[in-house]
């Protein structure tokens, strides 16, 4: 499950099942940040594997 939060009272999430293709792909990021109304180069992206990092990379997102 990926997330984004952009307050304390708003989140949004999305599922591998709701995407075509997974991690490093772009896409589970592109689908959260279009129901979170940002762009993927006002993101940043927290990750702990190469999967994450490339899929961040893949959208252009900041990496930690």
């Amino acid at each position: 499950m990926y997330y984004i939060a952009r307050d304390a009272f708003h989140q949004f999430s999305i599922c591998g099942d709701e995407v075509s293709e997974a991690k490093p792909s772009a896409q589970p990021l592109l689908a959260l940040c279009k129901q979170a109304r940002v762009s993927p180069e006002d993101c940043l992206v927290v990750g702990d594997t190469s999967a994450d990092t490339g899929m961040g990379r893949n959208a252009n997102a900041g990496l930690i």
